[in-house]
């Protein structure tokens, strides 16, 4: 930002803490790699954590993330520092105002593919005489469009719970967001590394990385997907696919499972506390904290 005093380029020295965020690391050379600390915005996926010998430490968004940088480079991992750093919840930000909500659910969708769940979220509201909002939060990319920190907000305010459709989260910041809003949410969770329909790792991963059972309900793929083994052939044995047309994983709902669950988690929508879960966990200072303790006992 041009707010920011660049130093001219021959006057840079490394500092006493370093972190480089910047995606593209065949473009940088890390002076002091000993208190540097690269990520977490960096997926192995892309090739560039991989370009590099001199680095020493890591930080990634979640459990399932640092496995996929172990898993992708083994041998550049060894002897390695590799955190888990999740970035932290403008709690104060994204708060409930206490409204009277106008409608029962708010759907939020991201990387999935639209046309996977057909009528099924449609039937399954109208079977239990729920409402969902007009306007989903729906990502989009820079520059196209989608929502505005205060569409959620505004949208959330307006609702009692969320379902969530996303594909595999590094962290799941938005869907935390809506947890700090008090949205109980039921989520319909991926088991790999899902992006728009198709494998790109063969891992382990999740929509929800950050969720506990106060938070609301997770149902795994594994069990309401009827067609699950035909994409999955056990974990690290995945059918991996691009995105051409006809290459997308198969779904078949398994209707009646999701139906029962979702039956109960209406039946116990008012005994969830999202919003306490990311205050004990997830707030800005705790998240800052956290990185400190990264810097301090380790870098």
């Amino acid at each position: 930002p041009p707010q920011i005093k660049v130093e001219p380029e021959e006057n840079k020295e490394p500092g006493d803490f370093n972190i480089l965020v910047n995606g593209c690391l065949d473009r940088f050379f890390i002076d002091s790699p000993g208190n540097t600390l690269i990520g977490p915005c960096v997926e192995p996926t892309l090739g560039s954590y991989g370009y590099h010998d001199n680095w020493t430490n890591f930080v990634t968004a979640s459990a399932w993330h640092k496995e996929l940088f172990v898993k992708s480079y083994p041998e550049k991992s060894k002897g390695k520092n590799i955190f888990v750093w999740p970035a932290g919840v403008d709690a104060e930000k994204y708060k409930p105002q206490n409204k009277e909500p106008k409608y029962d659910c708010i759907i939020h969708a991201k990387h999935r593919d639209p046309n996977e769940t057909g009528c099924l979220i449609e039937s399954l509201l109208s079977d239990f005489g729920q409402s969902m909002h007009p306007e989903p939060i729906v990502w989009m990319p820079v520059g196209f469009g989608g929502y505005t920190p205060e569409d959620m907000i505004e949208r959330c305010n307006e609702c009692r719970y969320s379902i969530i459709l996303d594909c595999a989260e590094t962290q799941g910041i938005a869907n935390m967001e809506i947890m700090s809003m008090g949205l109980p949410s039921f989520v319909l969770d991926v088991n790999s590394h899902y992006n728009y329909g198709a494998v790109h790792s063969p891992f382990e991963a999740t929509s929800v990385p950050y969720f506990s059972d106060e938070c609301g309900m997770i149902l795994h793929e594994k069990e309401y997907n009827l067609r699950y083994k035909d994409n999955h052939f056990g974990l690290d044995k995945y059918v991996v696919h691009d995105d051409e047309a006809g290459q997308q994983r198969t779904i078949e709902w398994q209707k009646d499972y999701i139906k029962e669950r979702f039956r109960e988690f209406l039946k116990n929508l008012n005994n969830y506390n999202p919003r306490d879960y990311i205050l004990r966990e997830h707030t800005l200072e705790k998240s800052a904290l956290n990185l400190i303790e990264i810097f301090e006992q380790h870098v």
